[in-house]
Formats: C-alpha cells, sequence, structure tokens
C-alpha cells in the first residue's frame, strides 16, 4: 500500500487529490507518466473493464470503485493482491510468494514483502529474476516509502534494505 496507494483508508475508492496531481504531470511531460488511480480503481479495470485509455472508461472506473468501496472496503486489498499478475506466469500473491521466495505469503519478512510491493507495477522489468539490480532499487523505494509513511522505522528500512544482498 506504501506504494501502490498509501491513502488507501482515507479515501472512498477516488482519490481527486491523486487524479489532478498525475494529469498536472502528464499533461506538463505531454505522455502518461503517472497514474492516479487508487487500488480499487486498479482492481475494478482488472476485473470489470477494458485497458483502453479513454475518459468514459476512466468515469466508468470511478463510479464502479466508489461503488465497490461501499460493499467490499475490507476485502478490496486482498481482492487486489490475488488478481495482480506478478511477473513469470504467475497471478495472485500466494503463488508469487512461492514462486520468488519458496514460501507462503504470510511467511513473508519485510524485506521479502518490500521485494514483491516493488515488482506488481511492473513484475516482467523489476523481476530479481530478470534485473536483480533494479527490483532492490524498487524494494529500497517501498522501504523508503514505508519510512517515509512512518509504517517502519528507520532501523528497520535499513535492516530489509541490506538482506538478499
Amino acid at each position: 500500500m506504501a506504494i501502490e496507494d498509501s491513502n488507501f483508508y482515507h479515501h472512498h475508492g477516488i482519490n481527486p487529490v491523486g487524479v489532478v496531481r498525475a494529469s498536472i504531470k502528464n499533461f506538463q511531460q505531454g505522455r502518461t507518466v503517472e497514474g492516479g488511480s487508487t487500488l480499487t480503481m486498479q482492481l475494478v479495470k482488472n476485473l470489470f473493464l477494458s485497458p483502453e485509455r479513454a475518459l468514459s472508461r476512466k468515469a466508468a472506473e470511478a463510479v464502479l470503485a466508489l461503488r465497490l468501496e461501499q460493499i467490499f472496503k475490507n476485502q478490496i486489498l486482498e481482492m487486489y493482491l490475488n488478481q495482480v499478475y506478478w511477473g513469470h506466469n504467475t497471478y495472485g500473491v500466494e503463488t508469487a510468494a512461492q514462486s520468488y521466495f519458496n514460501k507462503p505469503a504470510e511467511k513473508l519478512n519485510l524485506a521479502e514483502a518490500s521485494m514483491m510491493a516493488g515488482i506488481v507495477q511492473a513484475p516482467e522489468e523489476f523481476s530479481p529474476f530478470i534485473s536483480y539490480e533494479l527490483a532492490k532499487q524498487r524494494q529500497a523505494l517501498v522501504l523508503n516509502r514505508m519510512e517515509q509513511l512512518n509504517w517502519i522505522t528507520p532501523a528497520e528500512a535499513q535492516l530489509s534494505a541490506s538482506r538478499f544482498t
């Protein structure tokens, strides 16, 4: 959540500030460089909508995300983690944990979980099987964000970043 949607528990499916921020950055760059979607919006897109980039799809995504949060707020993170693609023909967090670390997701330590959190945005590109160095950079980004949010201590971030080296 730290890297994908750190405001997950503070919004109702859409994050207007995130949408505006992403729109401004994308306009400035003249192309899509940042998304403004919440985890819920990503789940809605993956489950119910096409990947086409259109304003009408984004509007439908927002409406469905609002409704999904009203009904399933406590299950959305689990649904997202279990339907998202993790790379190397792997779907679902349990299968990914087994594939990357040979253990169930509930047994992952902070270093392993932060590595997986870094992978999810672009699993083939950030896979430690493809580019260990890039995967470590993504892991550090996740740990730094968790530290900024005061979800972990600087010592925990440093210890977890030093694992797997």
